[in-house]
């Protein structure tokens, strides 16, 4: 008989990390008692207990490797975060720093650069430094440089605004802004010098945008890409050209073991120069786990072939997830690492299937293969798409079809036109004539306004983990009967759809006000049974907006409120693109110049949906939800003088009268962090209005 599962020695030990790990994130997120671990301990031993005792060796075995792996990831978590807790300088005090670039990119309209070696006043950072450059900064810098110059330091947060902080998983710890007096000098650099060689190739001899693209296919930096052609290349589901993984690593050792093999290069020889050539690459591309772990996937395939064992792809998979989370725990919660493990392991568990069944209807195998891989990759990734960007590509599958194998020939030519002119500069002349199936791809997917087939309103948690148990109930990894497979996925199906029901349509009376925010500004949801108001104010982030309202099921608002200057009127048709075309301002503004895709209304009391709304000013809103009394504060002109709940940009607090402003029972601050309940410490809050009862819907838990 059949195992329903076969257990492997590496997927076990790959999964008790990563639960590790997963289990320190989530302790340090909701601040749980260390004691809690005992329990597993328990658990742990009691298993091992029982199987020694039935005498299951492999069983024995199997729980002794999965509990050190449990608690190696677990102890290696927790050291991490404590180590990016550690305060090492004064925030207040103006340090003279230096340090090597060891990145530079865009943020917003600003360059940054990323310092690795910092040292303030002489005394080296545990951490690297990400400096934001303003103005006139200075001397020019980039990649490789050694830079100096005098600034206020902050200690970034492990948590901010409820979400764990990127910068973390490349031990960015510190941050500062300069606005001039930046003196550098060139410092050589191997992978920074190839870096910057390969920007000025593409850059001198090709329009900005198609070079972008070129540069973010070769390294994967998107940053000089303009946002209207990354946009449409994630609506088409086909982004991932842009992130050196297994398609880049996979084609540039195919292109080096084929000249090895030209040349007569003995096996070992051969996977010696191929395994040596890749890894170059990945440094190139500045070690990103996508690339990492291709490298990782090649060197394993590469050495079982050599030993002549056979090739499991799940093994392959989970040595290169150990190989990456031991080296940097941190990677397990960037979105890369996700995309590219779910990604890979999407394709082994689902093609062998596809593949069979595509057999069954007569689809010739040189068309089923390919699509077994795009279906897998999709298959994989479709609920961390979901929860990360809040939509899934309608069009994805097909794009991926037609495209992928046109982009990977693109990028043979590409790669090899760009490897020519490094060596040969006055060869650059072909690189107009090396990009031209390229931007025949850019001008159909920019054109052809793929943002229609997105398909949105996905929320985040739940729903990844009924998604991932319910299709693994066909695949070919769990061995079960047509019927207990039928059964699994509807039953995966039936729960999907009452789960996105329910979070999107409450069953419940009453409202739910949700407050989020980012660094300049926030947003609140006021949702019911019957529609979904937003407001925003003008300095929100359109990422962190769209990004709430996606995992609060409410994709699409049906009306949206503004609280903002005049100048910003404007400005937001092209910040938010909501099929929503009713927009509410207060009528102190001036009307704006009439707009196609928008209409203004301009109101002092207006009703929405059984919400009476005033506004007492260009940037503050009052309303009344279930007769609990809100306000909505954007400046420092708070013109209201009491309310149930208080949401505020500003310190609700005079501090040469020694009073507050506000008399509110509970006051939230989009930022302010130290004072009352705020979103910066606390993460997306949540409240619920019945009654005339204000509360909340779930514990704040300050992060």
């Amino acid at each position: 008989m059949k195992r329903i599962v076969n257990v492997r020695l590496p997927v076990v030990t790959a999964c008790a990390l990563v639960l590790g790990e997963a289990t320190a994130y989530t302790f340090r997120y909701f601040h749980i008692d260390l004691l809690f671990i005992s329990a597993a301990a328990v658990v742990a031993a009691v298993l091992f207990i029982v199987f020694l005792l039935l005498k299951r060796k492999r069983a024995v075995i199997y729980t002794a490797v999965a509990v050190l792996a449990f608690t190696a990831g677990y102890t290696e978590c927790i050291l991490r975060f404590n180590f990016y807790d550690l305060r090492e300088i004064d925030a207040d005090t103006v340090y003279y720093i230096t340090g090597k670039v060891v990145e530079k990119g865009v943020s917003g309209t600003s360059d940054y650069v990323i310092l690795n070696g910092a040292t303030a006043d002489g005394q080296k950072l545990g951490g690297k430094l990400i400096v934001y450059l303003s103005g006139s900064y200075g001397d020019f810098c980039d990649t490789g440089y050694k830079i100096e110059f005098s600034s206020k330091i902050t200690s970034l947060d492990l948590f901010t605004y409820g979400k764990f902080n990127r910068f973390a998983e490349e031990n960015v710890k510190f941050s500062c802004t300069v606005s001039e007096g930046v003196t550098s000098r060139y410092a050589f650099s191997l992978f920074g010098s190839i870096r910057s060689a390969i920007r000025s190739t593409l850059f001198g001899n090709l329009d900005k945008n198609t070079a972008a693209v070129c540069y973010g296919m070769l390294v994967g930096d998107t940053h000089a890409v303009e946002e209207e052609t990354l946009s449409a290349f994630r609506y088409g589901g086909i982004a991932h050209i842009f992130a050196v993984s297994g398609l880049h690593i996979g084609i540039v050792y195919g292109l080096i073991n084929t000249i090895c093999k030209k040349l007569r290069a003995n096996k070992f020889l051969n996977a010696a120069i191929s395994t040596l050539f890749i890894l170059f690459y990945s440094a190139v591309c500045g070690f990103t786990v996508s690339s990492v772990r291709a490298v990782i996937t090649c060197a394993v395939s590469m050495a079982t072939r050599l030993m002549h064992v056979k090739r499991d792809s799940l093994n392959t998979l989970s040595f290169a997830v150990i190989l990456i989370l031991l080296i940097n725990p941190l990677s397990l919660f960037s979105v890369g690492f996700q995309l590219s493990v779910c990604a890979v392991g999407g394709i082994a568990v689902f093609s062998k299937n596809i593949i069979k069944y595509s057999s069954k209807i007569k689809i010739p195998e040189f068309i089923s293969s390919k699509y077994a891989v795009t279906s897998g990759a999709q298959l994989g990734t479709l609920p961390i798409l979901a929860a990360t960007f809040g939509y899934i590509s309608g069009a994805g599958l097909l794009l991926n079809l037609v495209f992928v194998p046109i982009l990977s020939f693109a990028f043979v030519i590409i790669f090899a036109a760009t490897f020519i002119c490094l060596i040969i500069p006055a060869a650059a002349v072909i690189m107009p004539s090396a990009v031209v199936i390229l931007e025949a791809v850019i001008s159909f997917v920019v054109d052809f306004g793929l943002e229609k087939s997105i398909i949105s309103g996905f929320g985040a948690g739940g729903f990844a983990i009924v998604y991932f148990t319910g299709i693994l109930s066909v695949s070919d990894k769990i061995n079960l009967r047509a019927l207990p497979r039928a059964v699994g996925l509807t039953a995966t199906c039936c729960a999907l759809v009452i789960f996105v029901l329910l979070k999107a349509y409450s069953p419940f009376e009453g409202h739910e006000i949700t407050v989020s925010g980012s660094y300049y500004g926030g947003s609140v949801l006021i949702k019911s049974q019957n529609a979904r108001i937003l407001v925003i104010t003008e300095n929100a982030s359109p990422y962190t907006v769209k990004n709430s309202l996606n995992e609060n099921y409410a994709a699409q608002p049906d009306a949206i409120i503004l609280l903002c200057n005049q100048e910003y009127t404007t400005k937001y048709g092209y910040d938010y693109d909501f099929e929503c075309k009713d927009v509410y301002l207060s009528n102190l503004l001036f009307p704006a110049q009439p707009d196609s895709r928008l209409n203004f209304h301009y109101e002092h009391r207006f009703e929405l949906y059984g919400v009476a709304f005033e506004f007492t000013d260009t940037h503050s809103l009052a309303f009344v939800c279930d007769g609990v009394s809100v306000a909505v504060c954007a400046d420092e002109n708070m013109r209201i003088k009491s309310c149930d709940l208080l949401i505020s940009q500003k310190l609700n607090y005079d501090t040469e009268n020694h009073s507050t402003i506000v008399d509110a029972d509970k006051t939230v601050y989009f930022s302010q962090k130290g004072y009352a309940y705020n979103v910066a410490e606390y993460g997306e809050m949540k409240f619920k209005t019945k009654d005339g009862r204000l509360s909340f819907a779930r514990p704040p838990v300050k992060r």
